[in-house]
């Protein structure tokens, strides 16, 4: 009678001071994965590419900048491929060139960062954002300063991207001022491939930006990437 009283007593002893807790915790961490898994991996993203990234010196990033790329897709009219395969940047290399022809830009450097070390020399790749020919949002930043004529584009205005990989153009559907808290601009959309360009407007006060500036295009011509490493997960 001792021993299953004893016996008893501990498995009681177990279960308030040791196995519950234990439940408890691994039923927090869960809902908390659930509910906040993106911004997990966001984080842990982001810890990966400060620990592993080591930037890029300035000397390194103006020569790529004014270091033409070759793109393996033929300039020939007619010739275009219509599928290739997506040669991926290493992080904050230049992999294209952006050229709009009516407000005179030409060939501006667009380097896989967006970190203000590659924005002095050109538009820079949201880390998040898709890549041209995958088939959903792009998203480059730029400086005002170097940009400042973007705010003249008008709706229909074509922008081309010539990457690495092949050579993709894009008309302005249009244009908007939002706060610098509207992270819509950011967000993952899969629905159809646009280029999105968004620079900084000052306010009154100097070395103060209150709100940027976006334009958004629409893909009309280019080819269309394979083996894309998120289709099976429709673009998780």
């Amino acid at each position: 009678m001792l021993f299953i009283k004893v016996y008893k007593v501990l498995i009681k002893y177990l279960l308030k001071c040791l196995i519950t807790p234990i439940c408890i915790t691994i039923g927090v961490v869960l809902v908390v994965f659930v509910l906040f898994n993106s911004k997990i991996s966001l984080v842990y993203a982001y810890t990966n590419m400060l620990v592993f990234y080591e930037p890029e010196s300035d000397e390194n990033l103006y020569n790529q900048a004014i270091t033409p790329i070759v793109t393996l897709n033929p300039i020939e009219e007619g010739k275009e491929p219509t599928e290739v395969e997506i040669k991926y940047p290493e992080f904050g290399v230049k992999f294209a060139e952006l050229t709009i022809e009516d407000l005179d830009y030409k060939n501006g450097s667009v380097f896989n960062c967006d970190d203000y070390a590659q924005l002095k020399f050109g538009w820079g790749r949201s880390f998040f954002s898709r890549y041209p020919g995958e088939g959903g949002k792009i998203v480059l930043a730029g400086h005002l300063v170097i940009y400042r004529r973007l705010i003249n584009i008008r709706i229909g205005i074509e922008i081309v991207l010539k990457t690495t990989y092949g050579t993709y153009k894009y008309k302005v559907t249009e244009t908007n001022i939002v706060d610098p808290i509207n992270n819509t601009v950011m967000q993952t959309d899969d629905s159809k491939e646009r280029l999105i360009l968004y620079i900084c407007l000052p306010a009154e006060e100097l070395g103060k930006e209150t709100k940027r500036f976006v334009v958004t295009s629409e893909l009309t011509k280019g080819p269309k990437g394979i083996n894309i490493p998120f289709e099976d997960t429709n673009g998780g």
